[in-house]
């Protein structure tokens, strides 16, 4: 390619020059026909490709219009540059000093709240309006309305949405118009279609077709997943490392657009000391996430959004909102009262029930004898007993654990319910091991 020849759809010799770089794979031939059909490739797909042809991310860059994804490619370029300057080796550690890396401030969509190019949660118990949040919010960026406790001057933009438990028709689309979204820059993704164009479900393995939706001219500054649970069927969600590897490709999403990811979740039931083991069933939610938003209500009937993680910036106050009878949204003022513990109202005595509940279930569970501890651990999870729960339960019961067989797979934990031990049945001796901490594996 000449140094002045404009900036467009890839052509064969840099096809080819890809070709090259690029492992053998399915996948990367699939991306190199796409880039042989005039496709721009999206960041990741070009590190993913191997490529670190600096001339290819100046295709990218000129492809976007957003000037939030501007930055980004520019500084993939930049990246690429370095690393054409030294020879890159397969199987290399690629490390590069900070005094090199030039700081960048975070971009928000809504200021301390959700970030550009990054992955928020909105969590919530059921029917405390985390959808009608969304939508709130929503209002603000179709309309280029300041959204509260936030002096942005925006210009309007568009909204993709997926939701997967309200119908399009006499759900979404009404509380939209209600709640005063610009129905005409707010997009509803209905699903796909397969390679027989019939239609389907919208999946996780979708991230890439989105991500294309998204780099198409059309200005996307939010993508809505809602709820990201009805995606994860098959995924056991109290695993950390299957949580963080299908979550994994919304964070990227997110990153290789720059436009901020909203992904509503639904709090566990159970009680946890920490909000933050109530999210999804693995702390791997959290993790990713850089900023996490409660959306809850009091035992007075006050509505808030309050911050339960923030990475990026120090914690903004909750916001108060309130939605009257005909489902109109109102924002309030920030409300320091309206913490996310106060709105979830964890008390002593409702943590004394979950632990009285996970003690009689031990002593059900363990009755006949020694069972492998991790199968009684996926009961209780079935019965939304928390983890840190099942601990403080086997702990204040005396449930004991003991290795047998051999090691590594060859080998396992087993549970036996202490005989020595007492019937834990009144409420000073479960009070008493509410703090307590630790217990078998």
């Amino acid at each position: 390619m000449k140094e002045n020849e404009p900036l467009g759809t890839a052509r064969e010799a840099d096809v080819n020059a890809l070709r090259g770089l690029a492992e053998p794979s399915s996948k990367n031939d699939k991306l190199i026909e796409r880039a042989r059909s005039g496709a721009h490739l999206s960041g990741s797909e070009l590190w993913a490709l191997g490529s670190v042809d600096v001339k290819e991310f100046a295709r990218y860059l000129a492809a976007e219009k957003a000037n939030h994804v501007n930055d980004l490619a520019v500084r993939g370029s930049r990246e690429g540059a370095r690393r054409n300057g030294k020879a890159a080796k397969r199987g290399a550690l690629d490390i590069v000093r900070l005094a090199d890396i030039d700081p960048e401030k975070v971009d928000w969509l809504w200021r301390a709240r959700i970030p550009r190019g990054k992955v928020t949660l909105l969590v919530g118990d059921p029917g405390t309006g985390k959808s009608f949040a969304t939508l709130a919010v929503a209002a603000s960026i179709t309309n280029g309305t300041p959204l509260p406790d936030d002096d942005l001057q925006r210009t309007p933009g568009n909204v993709l949405l997926w939701n997967g438990e309200d119908g399009i028709e006499d759900t979404i689309r009404v509380r939209a118009e209600t709640v005063g979204v610009d129905l005409r820059r707010m997009h509803v993704i209905r699903g796909g279609f397969n390679e027989a164009a019939q239609a389907r479900p919208f999946s996780l393995g979708d991230m890439d077709r989105l991500r294309d939706e998204i780099q198409k001219p059309g200005d996307i500054h939010l993508v809505v997943i809602d709820p990201v649970s009805v995606l994860l069927a098959g995924v056991d969600t109290h695993v950390d490392a299957a949580v963080r590897s299908t979550f994994q490709p919304i964070v990227e999403l997110a990153r290789d657009t720059g436009v901020a990811v909203l992904v509503v979740l639904h709090l566990k039931k159970g009680e946890a000391e920490r909000i933050i083991y109530r999210v999804g069933g693995s702390i791997g939610f959290v993790a990713l996430a850089r900023s996490v938003l409660l959306v809850g209500a009091d035992q007075e009937g006050r509505r808030a959004i309050a911050p339960v993680k923030s990475n990026l910036c120090a914690a903004p106050q909750p916001m108060e909102f309130s939605i009257d009878d005909e489902g109109r949204w109102w924002w309030g003022k920030t409300n320091d009262d309206l913490s996310a513990e106060h709105l979830l109202h964890v008390t002593r005595s409702e943590r004394g029930a979950a632990l009285r509940e996970a003690i009689e279930f031990y002593e059900e569970a363990l009755a006949d004898g020694e069972r492998d501890a991790r199968e009684v651990a996926a009961e209780a999870r079935e019965r939304s007993i928390s983890d840190k729960t099942q601990e403080r339960a086997r702990k204040t019961r005396g449930v004991t654990s003991r290795r047998v067989g051999g090691i590594g797979a060859d080998g396992k934990w087993v549970l036996t319910l202490s005989k020595a031990a007492k019937n834990v049945s009144n409420t000073s001796d479960v009070d008493s091991g509410l703090s307590g901490d630790g217990g078998p594996p």
